[in-house]
């Protein structure tokens, strides 16, 4: 199911099509007696900037209007990326409901067959290998959900930051700590270098920054290890997650930021995601006053560093 926020991204997207659909049919009634109601038309369309679904075909209001024309246009790549955003969000989101889906249907029939008595610790067993599949469906579209909804309110400017000091070779110690069963499942290493530092920042917020760079190393890592370091100084905090995954290519190094994006090579695509989550982290980075930045190959892992200033 679809957050709030990503619902009304897409109601916003189709009221718009509507909206331009109408006043394409009224343009084209117009005759010259209406050139001042064309004008009107024509500053009401600018105010609504960017957003607008463009109709690739000859239309009276193009003809008579450059500025309508000229639009059209420059909004076309970023429609059409949002448009292709949308699918992708349907395409991510119906993966985990249909395992969510088959593995309730198998969590029925064991259960049915535990209450007829037949082999029940081998049907409990299995219940709790279906169980535990849909959690991790379910916490794979938590992550989807919640991801719309930071993109969301980064969109409309609600980001929030709460900034208190804290202790951020605290919360770095417990994120590694709730990731290393995951990480060792997998039949990687984890290492940690973790000194003292303290931040001035959303501790929440910076979580979320280290929950998602450290899920990132996760998934794209099959082999090897991921190693996490703390360092600081007076003025800032320097922290590091390195991989031994698939790498990037240097030409998506600030690629991978932007929203939307997705790196485009087949191994990346094999691991699926939004292309939200490095967008998100940036921009969390960038409100406090940070940077952030990948040192990576194709093949040989990646290393993303980020910096902090101790007083934000």
């Amino acid at each position: 199911m679809f957050s709030d926020s990503s619902v009304g991204f897409i109601a916003s997207l189709i009221t718009a099509v509507l909206v331009l659909a109408g006043l394409i049919v009224m343009i084209r009634k117009l005759n010259r007696s209406n050139m001042r109601m064309l004008q009107f038309m024509t500053e009401s369309i600018d105010a609504i900037g960017e957003g607008i679904v463009v109709f690739d075909r000859q239309d009276r209001v193009a003809l008579v209007n450059p500025r309508y024309s000229k639009m059209m246009r420059s909004n076309q790549p970023a429609v059409a990326k949002k448009s292709r955003f949308i699918g992708k969000v349907s395409h991510e989101l119906r993966t985990p409901l249909t395992v969510i889906n088959g593995y309730i249907a198998c969590l029925v029939k064991a259960a049915e067959r535990a209450a007829e008595g037949a082999d029940p610790d081998r049907n409990v067993a299995q219940i709790k290998a279906h169980g535990a599949r849909i959690q991790s469906a379910a916490s794979h579209m938590r992550r989807i959900v919640e991801d719309l909804l930071d993109w969301s309110n980064n969109e409309r400017g609600r980001l929030v930051m709460d900034r208190a000091p804290f202790a951020m070779d605290a919360l770095l110690r417990d994120v590694t700590d709730d990731f290393r069963m995951e990480i060792e499942r997998k039949g990687l290493v984890l290492e940690t270098a973790i000194g003292g530092a303290q931040v001035m920042g959303d501790r929440a917020r910076l979580k979320q920054v280290i929950c998602n760079l450290l899920s990132n190393a996760l998934r794209f890592t099959d082999a090897g290890r991921i190693v996490v370091t703390l360092a600081s100084d007076r003025d800032e905090v320097r922290m590091a997650v390195a991989d031994t995954g698939i790498g990037v290519a240097p030409q998506d190094h600030a690629r991978i930021f932007e929203t939307f994006h997705q790196v485009d090579n087949s191994d990346a695509r094999t691991y699926g995601g939004l292309g939200l989550g490095l967008a998100i982290v940036a921009e969390i980075v960038r409100q406090h006053g940070g940077r952030i930045q990948v040192d990576s190959d194709l093949g040989t892992g990646a290393v993303m560093t980020l910096r902090l200033p101790t007083h934000a």
